[in-house]
């Protein structure tokens, strides 16, 4: 047999020996690719190569699959110029989770993959990524190239070497440890193994322990955190620039100085894809602290009381006149007058006459107490207006508005453009420790403030000098938020905070936080949940009182005019002076009685 036809008898048995096993191999990728895509519950596809015949080999395995595909050719990436066309649909899987399959043809070539891939993805935290090297392993480039996957955030990736056999492989980057995942994606978060995670926090609003701790809901927050997941931590305050403080923290975290800002955020706020917000923990509104307006009305008593009180005097003017059998008509006109105003008449004269004096006495003495409670509520609780109510009226008036920096910023991002044209320009910056000093100089000034803060100012007594409620809480919110923390976009932590905070939440623990640093602030939860009940002023206890005393003192004289109709004049006097020792004992334990249950309240 000729020397030629041995060499091709002997290329074909290795070409048929390779084809079989290539065969084999592409079976086993055929199913590795579809175990991935049906475990992870993954909504989009992406597909991304650098080498097209690269690709036409692998591409086999993605047909079939109940996923949208989308195929991205890194080579017409370099071309991007950052508008979106046809090309790229992204629309579809902007927030979506998706799966990425890149198809590389060794491992070096990932390194400049990645800054192309970000031109129209951006990487998150629910996103899995494959990647798929046609080249043998090699422990060391596997590790470093790990670790610059971790620079752009990207931890939950596989790589997957497929030269002569199926090698796939992920790695820790807080352990340090390669290893071949059991399932493929692991979660790295339970355990971060010391790693340093850096915690943005404003200086203004926390005090620090002597261990570099922080007092306060948000301090609590972060420590725990860090605990549960094995982390040590290094707090950081927000650059200095002449910006606010917030938008100094949403720098920080967007350019991932600091990994996550444990401050309250809102979550209304615009993060322009640069930051995500995590598991809303509670309610942090701005409110807006407006002038009560009030108006003190003269009005004493019902028409129907003075018309009765006319018809009594003039009934009792008529018995005077005719029991005197004399037209003394100023005599008796002083009289009235006298009894009206609850002055002591020296008068002797037969039954009747008494019977009847008691009985004006009565009227004048209820009617006297009457109008002195009222003149003493029309002093203490005017009677308010309807006053300003929402963000429109609020725009509509003049009153010039106080605020703090990082609430300007929020505002002008929130309020809709007819009404921050109206209410930007009367914004005046004061700083946060000036609130409560600010309130009780002005009172016709309004301030936007926290929720919490608004209703703290409200209650407090130097807003109600004399009774009287200078400033109190407009109904709607200006700014309705939710409490957050946020984290650079696509942070791969974004995961497990929430599930750690909303285990927070749900434990009730977050509240107790909550409730003892009001208390460290003088922000008593009596006094949060029951704001109108300001004891300065007048209280329906206070006619209470009123009437006991006097229900008492006509008890008592009925009884004396009864006893002196029985004895003589001795006997009268030595009983009224005995009764009215026993009078002046029980009014003063009543009022004794009286004054400790408001204290206790």
């Amino acid at each position: 047999m000729p020397l030629k036809n041995i060499f091709v008898i002997f290329r074909l048995v290795i070409f048929a020996i390779s084809l079989s096993q290539n065969k084999a191999q592409n079976e086993i990728l055929r199913q590795y690719i579809s175990e991935i895509t049906s475990t992870n519950q993954q909504r989009t596809l992406v597909l991304i190569y650098n080498n097209v015949g690269t690709f036409r080999d692998f591409s086999s395995h993605f047909y079939g699959l109940a996923l949208p595909v989308y195929n991205v050719y890194l080579g017409e990436l370099r071309k991007f110029n950052g508008k979106y066309g046809e090309k790229y649909d992204i629309a579809v899987t902007y927030e979506e989770s998706k799966l990425y399959f890149v198809v590389l043809n060794d491992l070096k070539q990932l390194y400049t993959a990645l800054p192309l891939i970000r031109k129209i993805y951006f990487w998150r935290d629910r996103d899995r990524v494959v990647v798929l090297i046609n080249e043998k392993f090699r422990e060391q480039e596997a590790k470093a190239t790990f670790r610059h996957c971790f620079q752009f955030y990207i931890i939950n990736i596989v790589f997957v070497f497929v030269k002569d056999r199926i090698e796939p492989f992920t790695y820790n980057p807080f352990s340090g440890r390669l290893a071949t995942p059991g399932r493929f994606f692991p979660d790295k978060f339970r355990d971060l193994f010391g790693y340093n995670l850096k915690i943005s926090m404003f200086p203004s609003v926390v005090n620090t322990f002597s261990n570099k701790t922080y007092h306060g809901r948000d301090g609590k927050m972060s420590l725990t955190i860090a605990h549960h997941i094995n982390a040590t931590y290094t707090y950081l305050r927000p650059r200095a620039t002449p910006l606010a403080p917030v938008l100094n923290q949403y720098d920080d975290v967007a350019e991932r100085v600091a990994e996550v800002g444990f401050n309250t955020r809102y979550v209304k706020f615009n993060f322009r894809n640069l930051i995500e917000k995590t598991y809303p923990h509670d309610r942090d509104d701005l409110a807006c602290l407006i002038p009560q307006e009030y108006v003190q009305k003269f009005g004493l008593l019902p028409a129907g009381v003075w018309g009765l009180s006319v018809a009594a005097s003039a009934v009792f003017f008529c018995y005077v006149l005719v029991a005197n059998r004399r037209f003394d008509v100023v005599n008796v006109l002083m009289t009235i007058l006298l009894l009206l105003f609850n002055k002591p008449v020296k008068e002797s004269r037969n039954f009747n006459f008494r019977l009847a004096l008691i009985s004006y006495l009565t009227f004048s003495a209820f009617l006297n107490t009457l109008i002195v409670c009222r003149l003493a509520s029309i002093v203490t609780a005017p009677k308010y207006l309807a006053g300003i109510e929402t963000v429109k009226e609020l725009a509509g008036t003049e009153h010039r508005i106080l605020t703090i920096d990082r609430f300007q910023e929020l505002l002008n991002a929130s309020l809709v453009p007819p009404l921050r044209a109206k209410i930007l320009p009367r914004l005046t910056i004061i700083k946060e420790e000036q609130y409560l000093s600010e309130i009780n100089k002005h009172r016709k000034i309004a301030f936007i403030c926290k929720d919490h803060l608004a209703n703290y100012a409200q209650i407090q007594k130097e807003n109600y000098p004399n009774g009287i409620q200078f400033y109190r809480v407009m109904k709607e919110r200006i700014l309705p938020a939710l409490s957050c923390y946020i984290v650079s976009y696509g942070s791969p932590f974004l995961t497990r905070f929430d599930s750690l905070i909303q285990r927070i939440v749900e434990s009730g623990i977050h509240d107790y936080w909550k409730t003892k640093t009001w208390e460290k602030l003088g922000i008593h939860h009596q006094f949060r949940t029951n704001q109108d009940n300001y004891k300065g002023r007048v209280a329906e206890a206070s006619l209470q009182i009123a009437q006991k005393v006097l229900l008492y003192g006509l008890g008592s004289a009925a009884l004396a005019f009864l006893l002196e109709l029985q004895s003589g004049a001795e006997a009268s006097k030595r009983l009224i002076c005995y009764i009215s020792v026993i009078f002046k004992k029980v009014i003063i334990s009543r009022i004794k009685l009286f004054r400790n249950k408001n204290e206790k309240h």
